[in-house]
């Protein structure tokens, strides 16, 4: 994200750091308000398809994955929308909730809490597959557009330089720690998988 969004931030991610370790993936989740008209991704879309440069989608910042995930719905789906800002993602929920806004892709943590409100309803997972926690709930791609996959991952990064073997240390140290199924659990309730 840094090369492409912001500039002069003096280090190159791509190029200054290794990747000592993954840690988690987080799903995003497209959320309506519950009070709308629509209950599936190809209703919101035929509702968004009429109503151009209307529809509000929210997101917790500018930049910020809820964000680039609205754009790629936007262009996958050829929809015109405004997106709108919010200091953070439960403003941008409360926006969802009150009607100031239509739809919004959700970090998984901060919308699982959120999923049985009779406020919000989830239409599908951003990710290019179901996640273990909301089986039931489809992907975009199985709700009908194909391209608009997202998700934000975790890991340990070291910057270049640190010597091999303690890259290789580390990593199977925190891969053992991540990959122990009182961990892996305890990381999925949390909704990071």
């Amino acid at each position: 994200l840094t090369p492409n969004y912001a500039l002069d931030v003096g280090y190159d991610a791509t190029r200054n750091f290794e990747l000592v370790a993954p840690l988690v993936n987080m799903p995003f989740v497209l959320m309506t308000s519950s009070g709308l008209p629509f209950k599936t991704l190809d209703r919101l879309i035929a509702h968004v398809r009429v109503r151009p440069g209307e529809i509000n989608y929210g997101s917790s910042g500018d930049g910020s994955t809820g964000h680039l995930a609205g754009e790629l719905l936007r262009r996958a789906a050829g929809l015109d929308m405004v997106h709108v800002s919010y200091n953070g993602g439960l403003a941008a929920l409360n926006a969802l909730a009150t009607g100031h806004t239509t739809l919004m892709f959700a970090a998984l943590p901060l919308a699982l809490p959120y999923l049985n409100n009779e406020h919000l309803r989830a239409l599908a997972l951003a990710s290019p597959q179901r996640s273990e926690l909301l089986p039931a709930l489809p992907t975009l791609a199985e709700a009908g557009v194909a391209g608009a996959d997202i998700a934000a991952w975790y890991g340990v990064f070291a910057p270049n330089g640190v010597a091999p073997g303690a890259i290789r240390w580390l990593s199977e140290r925190i891969g053992e720690a991540v990959n122990d199924p009182s961990t892996r659990q305890a990381l999925l309730v949390l909704g990071l998988e």
